[in-house]
């Protein structure tokens, strides 16, 4: 059995360096490590990550911020390991999100600009060129007002690379739902043939950011409508099928695309900024943590997070006590090895607290249900002093809810008297033998949830930079083994 652990992070999270040096220079030291990577300056945006020679490339846009008279531009990071992040000069500017691609030597981007397919070049994925002889404009025939987002592919059936651009299908006027992927083809990357579209679903304004790939003996399409989803096929001219789990990231995982490091897929999305719990977008974004993408056994897709996340907490931050760091504060409590567990009635609660946990931390457990119980994770719990009469160190904080009865994941700020909405929430189908296992990233503002490594719960908790850490058993007896 594993000795308990709540394990903190041994490198600095707030630091990134500036390196003009190309990645795939293998002598490079590594940088500092970045669980979660923001830019010093600009707001970041949509990612476009390309994988090459065992570098980990992410370009992405970089907004200005407020006030500063730029245009956006296409930013540079790169990794080997896909925690220490090295930054690059910035590639070029007034593009919007795209993709790259390699033929024979030449890294090819593919980008928006203006409504229309735009191209640059490069020998080395640091200088760019730009071919301003190439700008791609929709076809009337099957298209209207603009399109955006290229993803080129090498499709090995048809033989030819494919074009999937997030555009609009030509309507009669009356219907605005009319976002669809659209299809280009060519043989050479530089002559494209547009053809009519992939996948023109009529329900959403517009399909943004498509990412097309071969996955075993299936066809992947993500693409982010609210937030990012999925379809399947079993031939990549459709037809476009939803699958049992639609967003594996749900909400707050935006315009997430994907590498393949000839071993796995890499998802790459970020998160939009909030300062307070109140749902509103305050602008700048943060990278989320790296996820490998796959698709269950009964092709059901999936995300986990990477190995080397987990590996990077190091620290065991109970200083061995393991479980013995949560102290009953309400009904009953049993130590079991690496784990707790309560009893409570079948309409009561028990809640055990640690006090004085990291304020940055990874946490694993194994939640073993009874019939109609619940279980809660209260975060970073504080006390709001003698404002309601009394104090107590959970009077603030965040809550992760699990609820196996109503099929219900959710993260909620937690206040004594004002209980708020959600920040995020998901549907989620619990197994009924066996149990779930829970892993929480906790860095800065952004929460991470993962369940049994398939789906995940993302958010940001911005109101309480520490507090303590709660485990709240409810309506039965539930344990939380192998913490």
């Amino acid at each position: 059995m594993r000795t308990a652990r709540c394990i903190v992070l041994t490198c600095l999270l707030s630091c990134v360096v500036a390196d003009p040096v190309p990645a795939a220079d293998k002598n490079l030291a590594l940088p500092p490590m970045r669980l979660h990577y923001e830019p010093s300056s600009g707001h970041l945006g949509d990612p476009i990550p390309f994988y090459w020679d065992g570098v980990y490339h992410v370009f992405y846009l970089n907004y200005p911020v407020p006030g500063e008279n730029r245009p956006v531009i296409w930013s540079h990071i790169s990794s080997r390991d896909l925690m220490h992040w090295t930054e690059h000069p910035n590639a070029f500017d007034g593009c919007l999100t795209g993709s790259i691609i390699e033929k024979e030597g030449v890294f090819h981007a593919f980008t928006t600009e203006n409504g229309q397919v735009g191209h640059a070049t490069s020998s080395d994925l640091n200088t760019w060129k730009k071919e301003p002889q190439f700008l791609m404009a929709i076809d009337p025939r099957w298209y209207e007002a603009s399109w955006r987002d290229p993803c080129v592919i090498w499709n090995p059936k048809g033989k030819q690379y494919w074009m999937a651009i997030g555009g609009r299908s030509k309507g009669n006027g009356s219907n605005p739902l009319t976002g669809c992927v659209a299809l280009a083809t060519s043989t050479d990357l530089m002559k494209w043939t547009v053809g009519p579209p992939l996948w023109s679903p009529q329900y959403s304004t517009w399909l943004e950011c498509p990412d097309l790939f071969p996955y075993g003996d299936k066809w992947v399409l993500l693409y982010h409508w609210r937030q990012m989803r999925v379809r399947l096929a079993d031939n990549p001219r459709g037809p476009w099928l939803r699958p049992a789990v639609e967003s594996p990231d749900g909400w707050n995982c935006a315009a997430a695309k994907t590498m393949f490091d000839g071993k796995r897929r890499i998802l790459i999305g970020w998160i939009p900024r909030r300062t307070c719990s109140c749902g509103l977008v305050s602008g700048g974004c943060t990278l989320l943590l790296p996820r490998e993408w796959y698709l269950l056994p009964d092709n059901t897709p999936a995300t986990r997070p990477v190995p080397e996340a987990v590996a990077a907490f190091a620290h065991d931050a109970t200083g061995g006590l393991a479980a013995k760091v949560f102290q009953p504060v309400m009904s009953k409590w049993e130590i079991e090895g690496d784990g707790v567990a309560a009893a409570p009635a079948t309409d009561g609660a028990a809640t055990a607290l640690w006090r004085d946990p990291p304020a940055n931390y990874y946490f694993r457990t194994e939640i073993h249900f009874s019939p109609n119980s619940q279980a809660t994770f209260f975060l970073r719990g504080r006390s709001a002093g003698t404002a309601y009469g009394y104090t107590t160190p959970l009077d603030t904080g965040y809550g992760v809810y699990l609820d196996p009865g109503r099929g219900l994941v959710s993260l909620r700020p937690w206040y004594e008297w004002d209980q708020r909405g959600s920040v995020n929430e998901m549907a989620y189908k619990f197994a009924k033998d066996r149990p779930t296992v829970v892993e929480m990233f906790l860095d800065g503002d952004i929460l991470e949830v993962f369940l049994d490594g398939r789906q995940s719960l993302v958010g940001r908790v911005p109101e309480n930079a520490a507090g303590s850490l709660a485990l709240l058993a409810q309506d039965g007896p539930v344990a939380f083994r192998d913490i």
